[in-house]
């Protein structure tokens, strides 16, 4: 009898590609990087874990150096020299030869295999170190910004600094708001400083304050920063600022592989300026899962001893203490800063304080004038002048009907309009 089939068992395909010392990758449909073999992180230095999941983009613009091009998800193969990440132009190159795997008699991708080879010096060779006083003076900088910087006694204080610890233990985008001065850009760096990315740098961008031709050439330029690695927090203060196209192009190379983590900085919500038309989607959609609100120092009055110890040595004198917590601080935390650095580094006086806030203290402790107490009499007359010329108009002037309607004697009536100056002297006896 012929032999019987041996049954077909299914292609362990990870495993080959684990055992593999090609550096291997795989993007599925949606653009989102799906497998990488260890081959792969030796060769890139980089871990799968942190970036399975991300998606690139479908054009030219990518700035992921793994992003197929455009024609490999129109089905074609390609074959691509990129600098890798840590350098502007190379070397080290990455060679990246793109497949396309195509459905069963149709043209739709549905995934995309990456074969990439290290061209030049490899990314493992020892760098500079960074000298020890720079790294003391990176160290002094970072040890500012603690979770301790935005807590305080009141509620929204600790609100406050529960989110930002929220936001420092993940990786996802925060989008921060607030009134102008209230310090949103110190709680970006808050979270930085305590997060994952604490290594790399913060950079904060004027979005409002710099020609947007400058801001693209200082990211996207020669030399710019978005062709390095050394930046592991974007902050950009007013986002809404941007052109649409450039703020297109921000979100694409922080959706890339190796992009930085973006925060934003606003005086409204992302939903908000996303209604208003000033702001692209994604930022709402994509990149404002975590939304803390910044309270201004209006709505913190009892931290402000606490503030004012944290910045300047020595006790405060009540007095100055009491006219700050009076104050309405319009500008916020820009302006008390300006107000302590009065006291040049001393104790807290009230002589250091403004005229402005001073003449509010003085306002607020001077009593009101005191009302006079009204006599008994002049209440009496008063209410007596009323009834009788309430009940002489109701009487048409008769005496009689208006005693009668007093309830008191015709003659006393007429002594008490003589004496009120309401009649001028009073009838003779007996007058109808």
């Amino acid at each position: 009898m012929p032999d019987a089939p041996t049954p077909r068992t299914r292609f362990a395909w990870r495993s080959f590609f684990d055992r593999s010392e090609s550096a291997v990758f795989v993007f599925g449909g949606d653009r989102r990087l799906r497998y990488a073999n260890p081959a792969w992180e030796r060769a890139t230095g980089l871990s799968f874990a942190k970036f399975r999941g991300t998606r690139v983009a479908a054009n030219r613009r990518s700035l992921s150096p793994i992003a197929p091009p455009p024609e490999v998800w129109a089905g074609n193969d390609a074959r691509v020299r990129r600098a890798a990440p840590d350098s502007v132009s190379g070397p080290p190159w990455w060679d990246i030869t793109f497949v396309p795997l195509l459905g069963a008699g149709e043209r739709r991708v549905l995934g995309v295999v990456g074969l990439l080879t290290v061209v030049g010096p490899s990314r493992t060779l020892p760098r500079v170190k960074v000298p020890a006083t720079v790294g003391a003076t990176r160290a002094t900088h970072a040890a500012r910004y603690t979770f301790d910087l935005l807590a305080g006694l009141s509620s929204v204080s600790e609100r406050l600094a529960s989110q930002a610890r929220a936001a420092a233990a993940c990786e996802v985008s925060v989008w921060v708001h607030g009134e102008p001065g209230a310090g949103k850009e110190t709680v970006a760096r808050v979270i930085h400083h305590n997060s994952p990315r604490r290594e790399r740098a913060f950079v904060g961008l004027p979005c409002g304050g710099l020609q947007p031709y400058i801001l693209e050439g200082m990211l996207f330029g020669k030399g710019g920063l978005a062709g390095t690695p050394v930046v592991g927090t974007l902050y950009l203060n007013r986002p809404e600022e941007l052109p649409r196209p450039l703020q297109d192009r921000i979100l694409g190379w922080c959706e890339s592989a190796f992009g930085p983590r973006l925060m934003c900085g606003s005086t409204t919500t992302a939903e908000e300026l996303v209604k208003g038309g000033r702001l692209a989607p994604t930022f709402y959609t994509r990149h404002a899962p975590l939304d803390i609100r910044v309270p201004s120092l209006r709505e913190r009055p009892d931290d402000l001893p606490l503030i004012v110890s944290r910045l300047l040595p020595g006790v405060a004198e009540p007095e100055a203490i009491a006219a700050l917590r009076g104050y309405h601080w319009p500008g916020n935390w820009r302006e008390l800063l300006d107000v302590l650095a009065a006291a040049g580094g001393q104790p807290l006086r009230k002589d250091h304080l403004p005229r402005v806030i001073r003449e509010r203290l003085l306002v607020g402790h001077t009593p009101a004038p005191a009302k006079p107490q009204p006599k008994l009499d002049e209440v009496l007359e008063t209410v007596e002048r009323r009834m009788i010329t309430a009940a002489l108009a109701k009487t048409g002037g008769r005496l009689a009907d208006a005693a009668e309607l007093l309830g008191v004697w015709r003659a006393r009536l007429s002594r008490r309009i003589a004496a009120l100056g309401l009649g001028g002297e009073p009838p003779p006896e007996g007058e109808a």
